[in-house]
């Protein structure tokens, strides 16, 4: 076969074999060569130009090339450094972590062998001074004298608390017992209106009863008689007349001076001048009335005009408020608009209700009294007559 310039294999100078008819076939195929030496020129040429064409892509696949190598090495080179900087901060950083951990380590033996030494020291102080203040300072005997003093301190005071208590509690227990009469005392002069009268008997004074109804060891009627006293206002009150003083009696007291005799107590006398006029001390005053009432002491002087008039009218009211209650005839107070209406005994007192004389079980005869009859036979007011045939 031929080449792609037209030589055969035997015209290949690397050829080592040297025969004639090779030789012979070279000369033959030398002058053809001649005619094919523009195609040599024009192939030559063309090939030239295609390197040319592909010379900026063949630059720019080296350029590619060479940077990626070159990329390639300083990544190899980067990651190199940075393999180093991290080896050399772990390193650091353990040498500092030990370094740490070895100050920390000693700090805490030190603050362990620290509190040992304060226990230590804390027993060494404790059996020292516990020894010398048991030989110097403190006496087990006059400790326990002091000991036994304060036991019986405590005893006493224990006691004189626990009196206290009881008196406090007898105290407490008695201004109760007081409260509660006084109370009871109030609520019986209420009922003034429940005594028995001589042909009634009251409420609390059943005539069928041998047991009456007592409070405070005493029957209910006596507290209610007791507590029923009629007290007068001290508006109704009749004053109270105070006799006046016998001539024998009378002693009067020189008029004294006043303090401070040369100072004025006004504008319009001297220093030396007594004071005359309104211009008077309290002294002064009651000097002159007492003197007056000495000098000029009468009959009219002593009693009013109308001291009769009010005598009679306050006779009237005493005899009035002794035989009407004094809750019978209170004042309605008038309740304002806004507010509901009430009952008629929202102004009046409040009472206990009563019981009647049937609500008693028994009624056993009261003994050492006489019967109790009374005008319309019991239980029978709608009764038929009873026939008596003759």
């Amino acid at each position: 076969g031929s080449s792609h310039l037209g030589f055969c294999e035997v015209c290949n100078p690397t050829c080592m074999i040297h025969s004639p008819l090779a030789i012979c076939r070279c000369m033959a195929h030398f002058f053809l060569l001649e005619g094919r030496m523009n195609e040599i020129a024009v192939a030559y040429f063309a090939k030239t130009q295609e390197a040319a064409d592909a010379r900026q892509a063949e630059w720019d696949a080296a350029l590619r090339i060479q940077r990626c190598y070159h990329g390639s090495l300083d990544r190899e080179v980067y990651h190199a450094k940075l393999h180093c900087i991290k080896r050399f901060q772990c390193t650091v950083r353990g040498f500092l972590g030990r370094r740490r951990a070895r100050i920390c380590q000693n700090e805490r033996t030190r603050a362990l062998e620290g509190k040992f030494f304060h226990h230590c020291a804390s027993v060494i102080q404790k059996i020292v001074r516990g020894r010398r203040s048991r030989r110097v300072f403190h006496d087990f005997h006059g400790r326990k004298c002091y000991l036994k003093q304060v036991e019986e301190r405590g005893e006493r005071t224990t006691q004189f608390l626990q009196r206290q208590y009881t008196m406090k509690l007898a105290e407490a227990k008695e201004r109760e017992e007081n409260q509660m009469k006084g109370e009871f005392d109030a609520l019986a002069s209420e009922l003034h209106h429940l005594v028995s009268t001589q042909s009634i008997a009251g409420v609390y004074n059943p005539p069928y009863s041998e047991a009456l109804p007592k409070a405070f060891d005493k029957p209910i009627e006596q507290h209610i008689r007791e507590a029923c006293r009629v007290r007068l206002p001290k508006s109704l009150r009749r004053p109270r007349v105070v006799s006046a003083p016998r001539p024998q009696e009378r002693h009067p007291a020189p008029p004294l001076e006043p303090p401070r005799p040369h100072r004025s107590r006004s504008a319009c006398v001297g220093r030396m001048q007594k004071i005359q006029g309104p211009f008077r001390t309290r002294e002064q005053i009651e000097i002159s009335n007492a003197n007056a009432k000495e000098v000029f002491a009468t009959v009219q002087a002593a009693a009013s005009y109308d001291v009769v008039e009010r005598e009679r009218k306050l006779d009237e009211r005493l005899a009035k408020y002794g035989r009407v209650s004094p809750v019978d005839f209170a004042r309605h107070v008038k309740t304002p608009e806004s507010l509901p209406p009430v009952t008629v005994h929202a102004t009046g007192p409040f009472q206990e209700p009563g019981f009647l004389r049937g609500n008693y079980v028994e009624l056993p005869k009261i003994k050492d009294r006489p019967p109790f009859f009374t005008a319309v036979p019991c239980d029978r007011s709608f009764s038929r007559p009873a026939v008596v045939y003759c």
